[in-house]
């Protein structure tokens, strides 16, 4: 690409997120509609000893492709590259199957449940199954290809949940949720190689793999402090809580999760090789990206984690039943979590784009000294699955901040232009807050469907209406930007 034909940005994620969020939450509303489901029909318990296996896998997914998947984002286009990732990845993939099975033991010593044991040595299949299409994934993200990811995605996403239901109704608890998750990953990797009929070549080079390793052994470093990260308040709470506590931790961190948190990711992973094309234009460039990029995502996921920290209550009563009270709090610290995380999380995009991944792990290493002694502090003091919600909340906030200063120095600009980014959506978000708040008081006596439909159109209408006066203009370009990727999504 050349600087006469610089990327339009906004187009190229609005592009790929469009068709990435079609995707994951065309499937994860299936998957959502499943889990109100499956709350009925299985138990905290049940949650509890799968959130076991899905926290020593979560670890061991750090291994899983040691890297080659960005490195091969980031390298030049070269066939034979492709080809020696593929069998470094299925290498890897066999070596990870194995190390679980020596693993799963030291994680049923460390949960006092046995029953970890099995459940982890099963979910560790996933490893070579998905080895089969993690290249085929990576092409298509190198290549901006998310129209033809769609398809192996949103199966995946929406099998999952319906062969869990199934199996659940034989009977099989916790398994379900297990066998669900193998099975929707082999579904996913037979269609991925529908979709992008490539076949690696009996080739492998090893000045490549070092060259691959070289670039990816830095993301494994830094995926595992993420891993650890993203999974210090399981192992606290399977830990000192107890097995119900974690299933009801579980269930409770999903629901913003799939709202929040997902969305927020699905646009990293089309920023990365849209930042990778824009960082060799110009500097201004690289620094309009992020603060719009940045201004783009707080539109979505500040009314989000407000929205739902105050609807917590109806949600829960209406769809969950009351048998998961106990999870509402945890779904307001965990949504005021998400939010303020988000919106440091497209920084990770850029960093890599610029081969600055030592700054993201010093970034992950304070965020590990604040969040460890918090989880000690929580659990030992409160003892609750609530308070170490709002210990994960009160860490973002200080990491966040100091994740958007570095950020805005790497690109060449300061907190003000940050601030200015975030304040249309920041202001609309705290009217409409306490908009829905005064409903909700007001209604408390109603019924919980009614007090949730309430609050979402009075919250969606006072937060739209307060956004166009402040930003009117700003309105108008991203419904413009959404409607052209919309128009566009036969050429993406």
């Amino acid at each position: 690409m050349t600087a006469s034909t610089p990327i339009s940005v906004g187009k190229e994620v609005a592009k790929g997120t469009f068709w990435i969020y079609a995707a994951s939450y065309g499937g994860k509303f299936f998957y959502f509609l499943s889990t109100l489901v499956l709350a009925r029909l299985l138990s905290q318990d049940d949650y509890g000893v799968v959130g076991y296996a899905t926290v020593v896998i979560s670890f061991l997914d750090v291994l899983s492709d040691l890297g080659i998947g960005p490195a091969l984002i980031y390298h030049k286009e070269n066939p034979k590259t492709a080809d020696t990732a593929f069998w470094l990845g299925m290498l890897i993939a066999a070596a990870l199957y194995g190390l679980s099975w020596l693993v799963a033991p030291l994680a049923g010593w460390y949960f006092n449940d046995p029953r970890a044991i099995p459940i982890i040595r099963t979910l560790a299949l996933v490893f070579p199954i998905s080895a089969f299409s993690n290249i085929h994934n990576t092409l298509l993200k190198k290549n901006l290809g998310f129209r033809q990811k769609f398809l192996p995605d949103f199966i995946r996403s929406t099998s999952k949940g319906l062969l869990s239901i199934v199996l659940a109704l034989l009977g099989l608890g916790p398994w379900s949720l297990i066998l669900g998750q193998l099975l929707s990953t082999l579904l996913s990797t037979v269609v991925y190689w529908r979709v992008l009929p490539w076949w690696p070549a009996l080739h492998f080079d090893r000045v490549l793999a070092r060259s691959l390793l070289t670039y990816g052994l830095s993301i494994v470093g830094l995926n595992g402090l993420a891993s650890l990260l993203t999974n210090v308040d399981y192992l606290f709470v399977g830990r000192f809580l107890g097995t119900i506590a974690l299933g009801t931790y579980t269930m409770a961190f999903r629901i913003p999760d799939l709202l929040i948190s997902e969305f927020c990711l699905i646009i990293s992973v089309v920023l990365f090789p849209v930042y990778v094309r824009v960082r060799d234009e110009s500097a201004e460039a690289l620094n309009k990206a992020f603060l719009n990029t940045l201004r783009y995502i707080a539109l979505v996921t500040i009314p989000m984690g407000l929205g739902l920290a105050l609807v917590a209550r109806p949600f829960v009563l209406a769809f969950l039943t009351a048998k998961w009270m106990d999870a509402i709090p945890v779904i307001q610290s965990i949504s005021i979590f998400s939010m303020l995380f988000s919106l440091s999380l497209n920084t990770g995009s850029l960093y890599k784009a610029q081969g600055r991944v030592d700054v993201m792990v010093k970034l992950a290493l304070v965020r590990l000294g604040l969040i460890i002694p918090a989880m000690f502090f929580v659990i030992h003091t409160f003892g609750t699955i609530a308070s170490v919600g709002w210990a994960q909340a009160a860490v973002a906030t200080v990491s966040g901040t100091l994740n958007l200063y570095v950020a805005a120095r790497t690109v060449g600009t300061d907190l003000l232009q940050v601030w200015k980014a975030l304040q249309p959506a920041a202001l609309s978000g705290i009217v409409m807050a306490l908009a829905v708040f005064a409903l909700l008081t007001v209604t408390a006596a109603w019924p919980p469907v009614l007090q949730l439909l309430l609050a979402a159109l009075s919250g969606g209408a006072v937060y739209t209406a307060l956004l166009y006066w402040q930003e009117q203009k700003l309105v108008l370009q991203l419904i413009h930007t959404l409607q052209s990727a919309w128009l566009r999504r036969g050429s993406a």
